[in-house]
């Protein structure tokens, strides 16, 4: 009698666990939030595209001896002026200018390579010659005064292209140096450095259902400022902040793809609800159970939403269109079951 006892004991406490167990369950209850106020940024995942040519350098002037010393460093940013290396004592600086200077030149001497050596020293000396392209006496003097000042001893007023080397960009980052002190002087048109890739081609995609206006593509916490059009379009406005993102993933590819999160910079008024609660049906229809009282009726709370884009804590950003002070079930499908959102 007690063996039975006892089973019918375990009997009926097991199955009183499970009846209450199944009150229990949450799946077939209707769980509600209130729907959130928002800023509507319209963030969508966006892809950055662009291609990669490799730095440029710069040419070495025919200046032959040994390098004394090198003065430029990776990092560096040149537009100009700047002292790069020296050869037995003779400093070869930057310049940055349409012409290139590639021969000797003297009294009397006409051309473009004039007029680009009259603008540099100018630039050098705060000369005031006239860039009219002619090798005239106060050009001579002004090409005697930056021999004296490289320590020439006796200034003969004729200027030698192995003094300067020319950038091949107005703005010229040196991503490496090329040149060592106690090395012999690169030759003519060997690199003296070289510059960091830069981007061609750059392109945005993006479904993100934003209007036209200003935007932020975030990639791994770095932004890129990019613009959308009437038109839909895309257009990155910032370029040195593309090859940031870009180029840390370029290595030796020539085409690179990198993607992040494209947001509105001046967000619209919108709603917000859980990613959960939004029901898309058989036709791509999205909407929410919703409702302004304690409970869900079933399919008459059904309410169409436009979603607009996601926030960075998950929730659906929506039109504002349900109504103030409206929860949304964030559990449809347990008890709903599959249901076809209306029309309107």
């Amino acid at each position: 009698m007690l063996v039975i006892g006892a089973v019918v004991a375990t009997w009926v406490l097991v199955r009183g666990s499970a009846s209450d167990l199944k009150e229990l369950t949450p799946q077939d209850r209707a769980v509600l939030v209130p729907v959130q106020e928002t800023t509507v940024d319209f963030s969508a995942p966006a892809t950055l595209s662009a291609q990669v040519a490799p730095g440029r350098s710069i040419p070495a002037p025919p200046l032959a001896g040994t390098v004394t010393g090198v003065e430029v460093a990776p990092g560096d940013v040149l537009s100009g002026e700047e002292k790069l290396y020296a050869v037995d004592g003779v400093p070869v600086v930057a310049y940055s200018d349409e012409g290139v200077l590639f021969r000797p030149l003297s009294r009397g001497d006409r051309g473009p390579d004039v007029a680009t050596a009259q603008r540099f020293l100018n630039s050098l000396l705060d000369a005031d010659l006239d860039d009219d392209g002619v090798f005239g006496t106060t050009t001579r003097s002004a090409v005697q005064d930056y021999e004296r000042r490289i320590g020439v001893q006796d200034p003969t007023g004729v200027l030698d292209p192995g003094w300067f080397a020319h950038l091949p960009t107005e703005s010229f980052e040196v991503a490496e140096v090329d040149v060592q002190a106690g090395a012999p002087a690169p030759a003519a048109g060997q690199p003296v450095a070289t510059g960091t890739a830069s981007l061609a081609d750059v392109t945005m995609t993006s479904a993100s259902a934003g209007p036209a206006g200003e935007y932020e593509l975030l990639v791994r916490g770095e932004a890129v400022p990019v613009e959308r059009a009437e038109d839909g379009s895309w257009q990155v406005t910032d370029l040195d902040a593309a090859a940031s993102v870009v180029l840390a993933d370029a290595g030796a590819v020539d085409q690179v793809s990198v993607t992040g999160q494209v947001r509105l910079l001046d967000g619209q008024a919108g709603q917000a609800v859980p990613a959960a609660a939004i029901i898309t049906d058989s036709t791509d229809s999205t909407c929410v159970a919703a409702t302004t009282s304690s409970t869900i009726d079933g399919a008459s709370d059904l309410a169409v939403v436009e979603v607009l884009g996601s926030s960075v804590d998950g929730l659906a950003q929506l039109r504002p269109t349900l109504p103030e002070g409206a929860r949304v079930l964030v559990n449809p499908v347990p008890v709903l079951g599959d249901v076809t959102c209306p029309s309107s």
